[in-house]
């Protein structure tokens, strides 16, 4: 598979992972964070874990739901997010 990512990408050290479909943005997202911490995780895991099997396709998955998630399945972990962030500073806070 080729490559397509400029050498400057951000956050290198995280893996790059595909949604298994086009609303699977939220469960991907989460995959790919715990990936990160060498946790591995499904997508459909946390779909069928937050029971929005037939929601997420109309309306996706919200960051209260991914927070929730990772609440309950991961709480040695913390979930934060910032409203109207660049890459560049997430960069800096992280």
């Amino acid at each position: 598979m080729v490559n397509n990512f400029p050498n400057n990408i951000p956050f290198p050290q995280l893996k790059r992972i595909a949604q298994q479909n086009s609303y699977y943005c939220g469960p991907a997202s989460l995959q790919m964070l715990l990936s990160f911490y060498d946790i591995a995780l499904d997508q459909q895991q946390v779909v069928d874990f937050l029971q929005i099997n037939q929601r997420i396709i109309i309306h996706g998955m919200t960051i209260a739901e991914m927070g929730h998630f990772i609440n309950e399945s991961y709480p040695q972990l913390q979930f934060w997010y910032k409203f109207n962030s660049s890459i560049t500073e997430l960069s800096q806070l992280i």
